[in-house]
């Protein structure tokens, strides 16, 4: 670990990231034992930030109005239904703070050289 402590790179990372979606094979659980890996890999507290939800205007810029009102919603239809994921207000929750997470991750790479979301699975 210490290539990762030396470098300037930063961790993105959330408890709020666990999301029970049920029964699936995409485990939510893995993002939380990541974390703790590298916290027992003394990787630095100062290396983790703390992402915040996208807005919805955020979410504008890359899907529809009545995609976005759907998720807002929770509500089945053809457009939600092909992600293949549950849906639930809690879930759409999230996964805006995932994707505000993915967001923060790629702003400090960019700063710092490197970043990783670590609940980085769902943009």
């Amino acid at each position: 670990m210490d290539s990762l402590s030396g470098g300037a790179g930063m961790f993105i990372y959330s408890d709020r990231y666990f999301v029970d979606i049920g029964a699936h094979v995409f485990r939510v659980d893995k993002y939380l034992k990541l974390y703790q890996t590298l916290v027992e890999e003394k990787v630095p507290p100062a290396m983790f930030l703390t992402p915040e939800p996208l807005t919805v205007e955020q979410v504008r810029c890359v899907h529809t109005e009545e995609y976005i009102e759907d998720l807002l919603e929770a509500r089945y239809t053809y457009r939600t239904l092909r992600s293949e994921m549950p849906i639930s207000r809690e879930i759409v929750q999230g996964f805006f703070l995932n994707g505000g997470g993915t967001l923060l991750a790629a702003r400090k790479a960019l700063e710092t050289g490197w970043a990783l979301n670590i609940g980085g699975g769902f943009h």
